[in-house]
């Protein structure tokens, strides 16, 4: 039964190659380049500057906003549609 696992792992490569390109490997180079100033797209030379974008981007208005923005749309569609009524009075709950 086990002896042919060779079939199974050669037709899951694919898969796993695509994952690495296009998930794995531009997901890992966003966060190394999250620590790095770049001053355009093409700079080759980035500045490391730490977790000041980290730093800078919690304490932003904006992104405060947007983020309260976002929880209240998380609730409003999760827990807040529980209770609400259609236009022709009918239950919204499923």
């Amino acid at each position: 039964m086990y002896q042919k696992k060779w079939i199974a792992y050669f037709m899951i490569l694919p898969m796993l190659i695509f994952l690495s390109m296009f998930l794995f490997y531009p997901f890992l180079i966003n966060i190394k380049n999250s620590f790095y100033h770049f001053e355009n797209i093409l700079d080759k030379t980035p500045i490391f500057i730490g977790i000041q974008n980290y730093k800078s981007m919690i304490t932003d208005s904006i992104f405060i906003g947007s983020s309260e923005n976002g929880l209240l749309g998380l609730y409003d569609g999760l827990i807040g549609h529980a209770g609400r009524k259609d236009s022709h009075g009918d239950d919204l709950r499923v």
